[in-house]
């Protein structure tokens, strides 16, 4: 509806101006002369007919120009529209995001998933976000759109946090992982050695026995510093699925 106005307003200006350099009634007025033979001055004539083609030239540019401004406010009218859309989906992606984000369980496997899957998404937003900026003919729209910039940077910001802690678990759960298997390793083989013991009844053995309990006694302390460590992380990672495999 505005675009409408502004148009009128505008036809209107360029009517008037047309109007005050040429005055269509006298040029008619002449021509009606020149034709009824009242005169038959030729150059009277001449002078009608060019006045008279003057007009129609600067009617045709007049209709140029409104027709170059409505299509000028269509185009407008086109980019707030895809501005408009743009913003609902950043706005609906975006609250998606914080609460997937924030709702997820740390540590698990649908949150891996999707943090793999943010990044190509945010990379498509921030391209349409260029092109509708390039785009744009006036200081709203660019203002819109930078509202919809802070929008997206919220966004990655979530991420990229949410991401460094992944990536801190993911780490820790390789370690406590790594270290199980050569506990399990080392017991193993600690087991069999006790067995051979068992098998031979040496009094030699004895030594050995008490060497291997030593070693129990200290294994055990880091044991029990890997168990707090383990509390530690599912007391930070609430509910992390990849901690109870």
């Amino acid at each position: 509806k505005k675009s409408k106005n502004q148009i009128k307003v505008k036809t209107l200006e360029l009517s008037q101006s047309l109007v005050l350099k040429s005055n269509p009634a006298e040029l008619a007025s002449k021509y009606q002369e020149a034709s009824s033979g009242e005169s038959s001055d030729e150059e009277s004539v001449k002078s009608s007919a060019s006045s008279i083609e003057l007009l129609t030239d600067q009617y045709m540019d007049l209709q140029d120009q409104v027709e170059e401004l409505i299509q000028e406010y269509e185009n407008a009218a086109k980019i707030d529209e895809n501005i408009s859309e743009f913003e609902e989906a950043v706005d609906q992606w975006a609250r998606q995001v914080g609460h997937q984000l924030n709702s997820n369980l740390d540590g698990s496997s649908s949150l891996n998933e999707r943090l793999v899957q943010l990044p190509m998404e945010i990379e498509d937003h921030e391209a349409q976000l260029e092109h509708l900026r390039s785009a744009s003919q006036n200081s709203s729209q660019k203002t819109r759109l930078d509202e919809v910039a802070k929008r997206l940077e919220r966004a990655k910001t979530l991420y990229l946090a949410k991401n460094k802690k992944m990536e801190f678990f993911e780490g820790e759960h390789g370690q406590l992982i790594s270290y199980i298997a050569d506990l399990d390793s080392w017991l193993s083989a600690k087991e069999n050695t006790l067995l051979t013991i068992e098998k031979t009844s040496r009094a030699d053995n004895i030594p050995k026995c008490k060497e291997i309990n030593s070693e129990l006694i200290k294994q055990r302390d880091n044991v029990e510093q890997a168990k707090d460590h383990l509390n530690s992380l599912c007391r930070n990672f609430h509910g992390a699925d990849k901690l109870s495999e």
